[in-house]
């Protein structure tokens, strides 16, 4: 029998706690590479053997239990992994080896069945990797002494650590509602709520939740995430609770709690990164319901999609929902901005690098995100600024369908979506020699173009309407509606930074009201000049005047297009009704007032 499975209950509260500390699952094995503790779907698989135990080759586990330390897998596809067949939506895993009087009898393994669990594992692979071996040691000391104060000790300063490293407060109360045990987040988070100096050990809990007493003493068998509110405190807290007995007799209740203002900030965090459909898109006005029932339609396709439009209207979000209603929704959705890497960079970014490819690459190498999005989408922003020696590269990548790694030679074949997008005109770019014709031409296979803010302006009051909730709730403020002159104001302005321009205002009006109704004074300072400047105007105006500025406001309207080259001086002509001629003059006017 293996040294690890005597002392069983010892492993399995190991495996908890790394599992509660690091919120992933945690698996045990001993040398013969059976489970021997775990969490999740593998606690339900302790007693049994490995898939590794059935080999005579040697892959990730027996390699450990062979050379001893630590390894990180970062790429399932490592051969060291093992065959494809034993995959069942692992991401990466961090293992380490058990060692007792210079054997190797074990291994710790932590396992990513997520995103969110495979960027922590890799993004803090140093200081969990250290974690592990401490858990190692700790797991070794026991077999070295297994008398009955040492393990009580040891248990004691584990619950101990895992307690205070808890991002939840915790606090144990008595029957009577005194405070036996809190931890760090819990002290740090009442001692300053309630404007206290000392712990809280021996304190009553109505002190500082006034009448809680009775909603954790009165549940017999505890209760999960339930909002409470403590009015003449101003206190919001999300708790959950759990009572223990002994003998049938109500010996502790143990409380878990989080500030709802930070719970709330999480979960938007968490919900910013989600993928969303076309539904989550905000505007329901003529212009962008076409837009969207197009994108829509061609997201059932495979065909490369180039999005186009001004800064701030959503390119990411459209490129987003066209994943997510597409076939290849269940494979990766992988993002690169090109104009926020440095030119030296990008290369590596999008191919990646060999082991040992250049002075400081990661031992390994590393995959670009082409090979990362394999079987996916991959989305391209901000694609006019590549360089023109990287529009050739990835010419040949989207024509062959292949990539080779910096410090490579060896071809590997992808398979994926390309949604690209920017906010120039490429096909200006093309005429200047900026951009490749032949990329261009690879790139624009389906055109998709999001059409600014002030061109579907049935779709601003909406949008404020959503971020005004979603910053009130996010901030803990009760702000609701807009009135009648704040709504003017939105949707006079011409918004040249679109949504992210109206999401950012927004914000700022959020976080400086005073009641719940948004007035113009609530509004960010451009705004008020432009109030102020409308105050001064002469009330008394000649029809001509009136007339002229109502022209310049038309005229200044369509300015941009027309710089951008997306509608020419005649087609403007044309949709306004008057003549080239006419048009020109009334330019030439406007150009000459803008400049005295």
């Amino acid at each position: 029998m293996s040294r690890l499975v005597n002392i069983q209950p010892t492993v399995q509260q190991v495996a908890n706690a790394i599992s509660t500390v690091l919120n992933i699952e945690t698996l045990i094995l001993d040398e013969n590479l059976k489970i021997i503790a775990g969490t999740g779907q593998y606690q339900e698989r302790i007693g049994s053997y490995e898939a590794e135990s059935r080999y005579m080759e040697e892959f990730l586990y027996k390699y450990l239990l062979r050379i001893g330390g630590t390894y990180v897998v970062d790429d399932i596809k490592d051969p060291l992994y093992g065959p494809a067949e034993w995959i069942s939506g692992e991401k990466g895993e961090i293992c380490c080896t058990i060692s007792y009087r210079e054997k190797h009898i074990g291994i710790i393994a932590l396992v990513a069945f997520t995103d969110d669990q495979y960027h922590h594992l890799i993004d803090n692979q140093f200081s969990i990797c250290n974690y592990l071996k401490n858990m190692a040691t700790l797991l070794s000391s026991y077999l070295g002494n297994i008398d009955h104060l040492r393990d009580l000790n040891v248990q004691s300063n584990l619950l101990t650590e895992i307690v205070n490293g808890s991002p939840q407060g915790i606090i144990v109360i008595d029957s009577e509602g005194y405070i036996t045990n809190a931890n760090k987040k819990a002290e740090s988070h009442i001692l300053t709520k309630a404007n206290l100096s000392w712990g809280l050990s021996g304190l009553h809990l109505d002190a500082f939740w006034p009448a809680a007493t009775g909603i954790f003493l009165n549940t017999k068998t505890g209760f999960q995430n339930r909002e409470l509110h403590f009015k003449e405190e101003n206190i919001k807290i999300m708790a959950s609770c759990k009572p223990v007995y002994d003998e049938n007799s109500l010996q502790r209740v143990i409380i878990f709690f989080d500030d709802i203002a930070e719970v709330k900030k999480t979960a938007y965090k968490v919900l910013g990164n989600n993928t969303f459909n076309f539904d989550s898109i905000i505007g329901s006005s003529n212009e962008i319901t076409k837009v969207k029932e197009f994108a829509r339609n061609i997201a059932k396709s495979a065909s490369t999609v180039l999005i186009t439009g001004e800064s701030g209207v959503g390119k990411e979000m459209f490129a987003r929902a066209i994943y997510a209603e597409g076939p290849r929704f269940s494979a990766p959705f992988v993002t690169i901005n090109c104009g926020a890497i440095p030119e030296n960079l990008i290369e590596s970014e999008l191919f990646g690098y060999a082991d040992g490819a250049f002075t400081g690459a990661s031992k390994g190498g590393h995959v670009g995100k082409f090979e990362a999005a394999n079987g996916g989408t991959i989305f391209i922003d901000e694609i006019a600024e590549l360089s023109l020696q990287m529009q050739v590269k990835l010419l040949h990548v989207i024509q062959n369908r292949q990539i080779e790694r910096i410090g490579s030679n060896k071809l590997i074949d992808i398979d994926v979506r390309i949604i690209a997008a920017t906010n120039k005109n490429l096909a200006e770019m093309c005429k200047s020699k900026e951009f490749r014709e032949d990329l261009y031409y690879r790139l624009n296979v389906i055109p998709l173009t999001i059409p600014p803010l002030r061109e579907r302006t049935d779709d601003i009051l909406p949008l404020a309407k959503y971020f005004l909730h979603k910053y009130s709730q996010m901030l803990g403020k009760e702000v609701t509606d807009f009135s009648p002159e704040a709504a003017n104001l939105l949707l006079v302005h011409r918004w040249p930074g679109n949504v992210r321009e109206i999401e950012n205002v927004i914000e700022y009006i959020v976080n400086v009201a005073q009641g719940s109704l948004i007035l113009p004074e609530d509004f960010p300072p451009l705004f008020q000049s432009l109030i102020h400047a409308k105050e001064q105007a002469s009330e008394k105006e000649t029809l001509k005047a009136n007339v002229e500025k109502y022209e310049n406001l038309v005229l200044n309207k369509y300015l941009q297009d027309l710089e951008n080259g997306s509608i020419s001086r005649e087609e403007l002509a044309k949709k306004l009704g008057i003549s080239r001629t006419s048009l020109y003059r009334k330019l030439k006017k406007l150009e000459t007032e803008s400049s005295t």
